[in-house]
């Protein structure tokens, strides 16, 4: 009921089929001493990379300032090599595995975002 009540139950249908898309991003503790609701106060989307590779951070620059990059690790990452996060905090798209990861991401940021041919 709490759950309920405090909105942390809430799934969005979303096109991607991993467990944390359409929900609540957690709330990662990264090694710098943030967390993740720290670097969504600026209201843009956020490419969360655990991976820290060159694909995402292309993919991101794509967008400009609508979509912002952030290469972190995290105390715990709970499996996951990167999110797209929605600036709302919710999941737009999330990865467990490295390959691969820019073109599945970009996939998610043109759904959500809008389609960027450069």
């Amino acid at each position: 009921m709490a759950g309920r009540l405090w909105g942390i139950e809430t799934r969005y249908a979303l096109a991607d089929s991993h467990p944390l898309s359409g929900r609540s991003a957690p709330d990662f503790a990264f090694d710098d001493g943030t967390r993740l609701g720290e670097h969504l106060r600026d209201g843009r989307a956020l490419l969360l990379d655990f991976s820290g590779g060159a694909a995402l951070r292309q993919l991101a620059d794509q967008y400009g300032g609508a979509l912002r990059y952030l290469a972190a690790d995290a105390q715990d990452r709970l499996g996951v090599a990167a999110l797209l996060v929605r600036p709302d905090g919710i999941v737009a798209w999330a990865s467990c595995a490295a390959p691969e990861l820019a073109q599945a991401a970009g996939a998610a940021a043109a759904s959500f975002l809008g389609r960027r041919d450069l």
